[in-house]
């Protein structure tokens, strides 16, 4: 028996990391670090059961590396540059019937950059009453609400392109934004959820992509956005850059049920990731009413 829960306690650990990598299933699973990593502090305990030396080992491991996965670490940039940016972006999910109490809270808010995810055509007119000073990508009656994306700058949008991958459904919206005569490339992102394994290869397809975009950019770059995986994974393809997890320590996005508490069950897949010479100074992640996304808060400086 001693055996069989060694070898258990092994592979879950392993997967935990990303060691066996054969595709989508394993990407999935490895998705789950946090909730693989308290899965084997169970084996540990009936490890220690079977044998107190084996499961005090197991048990350290385990505990070591919970604690290193969930307690956030911050390591924010300390010296602020000449430009900021104080943004907002959340994933408002289309069946939020919030969305009025929402945009009326946000208009009265202060912030730079609003990023919306799953803004519904339907909302047209709400969308136009928050910041109308301000400049919008998504309103326009041609331009729409491209893949459900919806951006109000306080600085003049001086270049926009909607870029298709695969589907009128998914791909990524390239902004530049003059911010105080200087340009600030905006990438907002929303690829398919990998509910399948045909969905899984456009998402990757998708931040390839979006990888591509950013190694031929000179000007500093942010990509905000619900990409859908977590940072740790092999398949993540923005591997340049600082993301807002790294800088924060650790946080949760989403969550699949609200059965068990999310800090434990939720997931890290909406973020901001931005070029190396843009310093990140904070981030929140506030609870957001009818969505199973939270909303991510952070100011830049670049």
């Amino acid at each position: 028996m001693i055996y069989i829960l060694g070898v258990s306690y092994l592979i879950v650990f392993t997967l935990a990391y990303g060691v066996f990598d054969y595709g989508y299933i394993t990407d999935i699973i490895h998705s789950l670090r946090g909730q693989l990593l308290l899965g084997t502090l169970g084996f540990a305990v009936l490890l220690l059961i079977k044998s107190r030396v084996f499961g005090l080992i197991t048990l350290a491991i385990s505990m070591i590396a919970v604690s290193i996965h969930f307690i956030p670490q911050p390591l924010f940039d300390v010296d602020k540059k000449v430009h900021t940016l104080h943004t907002k972006q959340v994933n408002l999910r289309y069946s939020n019937q919030q969305i009025a109490q929402h945009l009326t809270r946000l208009n009265q808010e202060a912030w730079d950059l609003l990023v919306l995810f799953e803004f519904s055509d339907q909302h047209r007119e709400l969308f136009a009453s928050v910041k109308p000073e301000y400049k919008r990508f998504g309103y326009k009656e041609i331009e729409g609400f491209p893949m459900g994306i919806g951006v109000v700058s306080k600085y003049p949008i001086i270049y926009r392109q909607v870029v298709h991958i695969d589907s009128p459904k998914s791909g990524y919206a390239h902004l530049k934004l003059l911010v105080n005569e200087k340009i600030l490339n905006v990438v907002a992102v929303h690829p398919p959820s990998p509910r399948t394994q045909a969905l899984w290869h456009r998402r990757n397809k998708v931040l390839a992509q979006v990888s591509l975009l950013l190694n031929d950019l000179e000007e500093p770059w942010l990509v905000v956005g619900d990409l859908n995986t977590v940072p740790w994974s092999n398949y993540i393809a923005i591997n340049q850059g600082k993301w807002c997890y790294t800088a924060l320590g650790h946080y949760h996005s989403w969550t699949a049920t609200k059965k068990w508490p999310s800090a434990l069950m939720g997931l890290p897949i909406d973020h901001c990731v931005t070029s190396p010479d843009i310093n990140i100074h904070t981030l929140q992640v506030t609870p957001f009413v009818g969505s199973d996304h939270l909303l991510l808060e952070h100011s830049l400086s670049f």
